[in-house]
């Protein structure tokens, strides 16, 4: 099967730079990013939108549902990576997040650490492993996956490192193949559970 990973359009709080809450809707530039990444995906001839809970992505899914004619299905499996709620809110260059993110990084390797009420590396790792399975019994060959960066991030690493990728592998991924808003990412999986990553990160659809 082929996924076709997305990124949610732009929100009214990604450029404050700020940890958002899934309430956060679509800005009016995001807008215009969902209309023009649907007619992009019109053309990959998909049979099925998953799609994460929050509120950027389903408005993402919607008007790419508009425009394919495709059902949506919401899953959490594909929502953001859950920070600690005491980052909610916070500007990610100020000092309290900076500090919070460098406690989190020097315990990213320890399978049982959390800073509160976060999911850590292994947590999401699992969930991406979660929401794979799940897409490969949708027995759909194509579909678009509207979700998020870190959580993309995830999935990458995993078809790049494999299952056990560890939490070093992935913060090194993160850093340096960031995905941009509406940035397309396909991946391919094959009948043995085998991952090839096509694209990572196509915004060609924003020039």
């Amino acid at each position: 099967m082929r996924i076709f990973f997305v990124r949610h359009a732009k929100s009214k709080l990604n450029h404050t730079n700020v940890h958002q809450r899934p309430s956060t809707p679509l800005s009016a530039e995001g807008l215009r990013q969902a209309r023009t990444v649907a007619r992009k995906l019109k053309r990959v001839h998909a049979q099925l939108i998953l799609c994460s809970e929050y509120a950027r992505a389903v408005g993402t899914a919607k008007i790419i549902s508009k425009e394919t004619g495709l059902k949506i299905v919401y899953t959490p499996l594909l929502n953001e990576n859950k920070s600690p709620s005491e980052l909610i809110g916070k500007r990610r260059a100020g000092a309290e997040a900076r500090r919070i993110r460098a406690i989190r990084e020097a315990h990213a390797g320890d399978r049982r650490w959390h800073y509160s009420d976060e999911e850590n590396f292994f947590d999401l790792r699992k969930r991406a492993l979660a929401f794979l399975s799940y897409a490969k019994r949708t027995r759909k060959h194509t579909v678009i996956a509207v979700t998020h960066g870190m959580f993309l991030s995830a999935v990458v690493g995993i078809a790049l490192f494999g299952k056990g990728m560890n939490s070093e592998q992935h913060m090194r991924l993160n850093r340096i193949a960031r995905v941009g808003n509406t940035g397309i990412s396909e991946l391919e999986i094959d009948g043995r559970g085998h991952m090839r990553l096509h694209t990572l990160n196509d915004y060609s659809h924003l020039r």
